[in-house]
């Protein structure tokens, strides 16, 4: 019982830095040039999939509702297409965003699971396994 409510208040705890980092970014991202990764739809994405919920997380996702709007479809494509930024600042940010967004769609993509921790073994942890794409390259979330 322990462990289940560690893994419930670590999901929680992602889907909570999950929104206030999109929002941050979206926030970030009219101050800088334009890429094909669209922080505003993050955004979005993230306002229309999650919700509030009265524990110590304080936000959940619908990881389910989330994999199937094709918002989401377009948001990982952008990801994979844009390119890395020059700037330091807007680097981290991007970085940011990606690891978040591969982190959703991993959840997303291997429902139902309590935990991200869920998706990988003993010998192959979830962040040793791709992810996705950003920025034209296969990732993981471990880089």
């Amino acid at each position: 019982m322990l462990i289940h409510r560690r893994a419930i208040r670590a999901k929680a705890s992602l889907a909570a830095a999950l929104v206030a980092t999109a929002l941050a970014s979206a926030a970030f991202a009219q101050t800088v040039a334009p890429m094909s990764f669209d922080r505003n739809l993050y955004a979005d994405l993230l306002g229309r999939h999650t919700h509030a919920v009265g524990d110590v997380a304080g936000t959940r996702v619908d990881y389910v509702a989330l994999a199937r709007d094709p918002s989401f479809r377009r948001l990982l494509d952008g990801l994979a297409a844009a390119a890395e930024p020059t700037r330091r600042d807007e680097r981290l940010a991007f970085w940011i965003d990606a690891y978040n967004v591969l982190a959703m769609d991993v959840v997303a993509r291997h429902q139902p699971v309590a935990s991200i921790r869920d998706v990988g073994s003993l010998l192959r942890p979830v962040w040793k396994r791709d992810a996705g794409v950003v920025a034209g390259a296969v990732r993981r979330l471990d880089e």
